[in-house]
């Protein structure tokens, strides 16, 4: 539960400060690094095993950062536990 806090808490944060960056740049600057982005990355057909490699690498990168601080906490929430029983 504490590291799904942790993850939506950094999630939110980043997602807060793209929204705050790009009202800074304004509309027309976020239209034209849309287009840009449109036109590189959209537009060109793509392979659909590209995208499903790379989805797969993309999770399981995910997955193995949230199982180990998932293991970390449970660890350190463990040891301090211990600690306050004696």
């Amino acid at each position: 539960m504490i590291a799904a806090v942790v993850f939506g808490t950094l999630l939110g944060s980043y997602i807060h400060y793209d929204y705050v960056k790009w009202g800074q740049r304004g509309r027309d600057a976020f239209l034209a690094y849309q287009l840009h982005r449109f036109d590189k990355y959209m537009d060109p057909p793509h392979p659909a095993i590209l995208s499903i490699i790379s989805s797969i690498v993309l999770v399981v990168i995910v997955l193995a950062v949230y199982e180990t601080s998932a293991s970390i906490l449970s660890r350190l929430l463990k040891s301090s536990g211990g600690r306050m029983n004696q």
